[in-house]
């Protein structure tokens, strides 16, 4: 019998498949294993297009996280897998551990921590609690307030200075307990503490400096933004997995598997090789629909 290589995947949302109800407030999102069963069947991802007879693929990664959740994930797990992926999100990002999603969509099954990537989203998630007078929506009110305040602190050089030391102790840490470890950028920019030799960094954040580090994923969803040329009028009703079309990630695949055979650290995405997707914008933008269920009609026909 052949042996199964096992791959685990940690990160951010550019790995974590979600039921498109849950985000959906007029529709009760209710677990139906059947459906999630099919919604993912119509739109595969990058990690079912690298699975095989002898690959399986689990991902542990969870949208909005920071790297330190997905740190303590990798630390959980990272010994039942024979190969790692980890995707290396902004170092911007907060994440608290409190069931979000079992308060927000009343479910059960998953259990979702209270993230924050800036000022801005601290400020939404206090207008979401500001008028829940109960004991739940009270503490999470309060949490995101100060959220806003670790943001505040992040705009000050020596605290930003901190946190991107913490970010690159973390990436070195998970290079100690798994040498074989694959990296994924989410976004273009990497903050790091000496000069890059080939030049000059990209920009300097106080004492903080930011370089590019090649293609990242944001950039293929940049560039299949541009291709879709299309702005929903609601952030929810773009429901591309992975933040991806299927036809990209039919690509990305293909660059991943070829990665995967090299002892290279990092993923190096040739963006050429996705100009030429064309994409149905009617499969991924809910609001190209007159309701919810007419766009779940036409995926699941």
């Amino acid at each position: 019998m052949t042996e199964v290589e096992n791959i685990g995947v940690f990160g951010d949302s550019f790995a974590h498949r979600f039921d498109p109800r849950r985000r959906q407030r007029n529709v009760n999102p209710k677990h139906d294993p059947d459906f999630v069963d099919d919604f993912l069947k119509s739109f595969p991802t990058w990690m079912e297009f690298i699975r095989t007879d002898t690959t399986s693929v689990t991902t542990h990664a969870l949208s909005g996280t920071d790297i330190i959740w997905s740190f303590t994930q990798f630390e959980k797990h990272h010994e039942s897998y024979d190969k790692i992926i980890f995707i290396l999100t902004s170092e911007s990002r907060i994440s608290v551990n409190f069931d979000f999603g079992k308060y927000w969509w009343n479910t059960s099954d998953i259990s979702y921590p209270l993230s924050s990537t800036s000022i801005r989203t601290s400020k939404i998630l206090q207008d979401k609690f500001r008028d829940d007078n109960s004991e739940t929506g009270r503490e999470l009110y309060q949490a995101s307030l100060n959220l806003e305040k670790w943001h505040e602190l992040c705009t000050l050089d020596g605290f930003l200075e901190r946190e991107c030391i913490a970010y690159n102790l973390v990436i070195e840490r998970i290079k100690q307990l798994r040498p074989d470890v694959k990296f994924i950028r989410a976004f273009p920019k990497f903050p790091v503490f000496w000069t890059p030799p080939d030049g000059a960094p990209d920009y300097i954040n106080g004492t903080v400096r930011y370089i590019r580090m090649g293609n990242s994923l944001q950039d293929i969803h940049k560039l299949e933004n541009k291709i879709l040329n299309y702005n929903p009028p609601k952030k929810h009703d773009d429901v591309r997995q992975c933040h991806l079309t299927t036809e990209s990630h039919r690509v990305l695949a293909g660059q991943i598997k070829k990665w995967l055979k090299t002892d290279k650290r990092f993923l190096d995405i040739n963006l050429l090789e996705f100009e030429g997707v064309n994409p149905d914008i009617k499969k991924y933008f809910i609001s190209k629909h007159k309701t919810f269920d007419d766009w779940l009609k036409y995926n699941l026909r």
